[in-house]
């Protein structure tokens, strides 16, 4: 009777198994977002002042990033769950892996803004025009 309850038991385990990775990996995605919509609101402080040379994703990412983001993890973790309850394993990874390349694209705009590219040229230029003007 008891060798029974423990093949039962790993069976309801591993029929349990799929379930508890989507929940985590749901879970994991949700936090991410939350965790975005907060640095974006630091972010916004940090960039304060270079508003016209940010880069359209950045600025969107200031402006609404607080409310976005968490509401695109609610709907992302939505999404995975419902997948794996309909058994649409190849669109929960699909899914998965968009909110994953887009974690990533935010990210890499929070942390290499293009503006210091635009304005280093315009910085050596009025270098070498003084440099110039002064015979070195």
């Amino acid at each position: 009777m008891i060798k029974g309850m423990g093949t039962a038991i790993s069976e309801t385990i591993q029929t349990m198994r799929p379930r508890l990775v989507s929940w985590a990996s749901a879970g994991v995605m949700l936090l991410i977002y939350c965790w975005l919509g907060r640095a974006s609101l630091i972010f916004g402080q940090v960039y304060k002042g270079f508003e016209g040379h940010l880069p359209a994703l950045l600025l969107f990412s200031i402006a609404y990033g607080a409310v976005v983001f968490p509401a695109c993890g609610i709907l992302g973790a939505i999404g995975i769950v419902l997948a794996n309850r309909f058994r649409r394993d190849r669109f929960q990874a699909i899914l998965f892996v968009m909110l994953v390349v887009l974690v990533v694209c935010i990210t890499r705009s929070f942390m290499k803004p293009r503006f210091f590219s635009v304005l280093a040229p315009i910085s050596s230029a009025t270098e070498v025009r003084t440099a110039k003007e002064f015979g070195q």
